[in-house]
């Protein structure tokens, strides 16, 4: 996973991250976890283990299908900043 922030200064931080590291079944518990503890602030339906580890195994398998260019997030803010989250 790479993540690469660029201001509309020109400063660059880019980022680099193994995917296992945050897309695993530790990730995956700690994740729902937090999402069903903080359900009755926001309003967000409870989620279970078993609903979302089938999400984190076909993200994993779109990523080998697509290679190593899959970009999930290109935002660019009314500032000037620039941020991208390649999987």
């Amino acid at each position: 996973m790479k993540i690469d922030i660029t201001t509309d200064e020109g400063k660059r931080v880019l980022l680099w991250f193994p995917t296992r590291l945050f897309l695993n079944r530790l990730t995956v518990a700690i994740g729902v976890a937090y999402i069903n503890k903080s359900e009755r602030d926001y309003g967000v339906p409870k989620l279970s283990y078993s609903q979302v580890l089938p999400l984190v195994k076909e993200i994993h398998r779109q990523r080998r299908i697509q290679g190593r260019k899959w970009t999930l997030v290109d935002v660019v803010s009314a500032d000037g900043e620039c941020v991208k989250i390649i999987l």
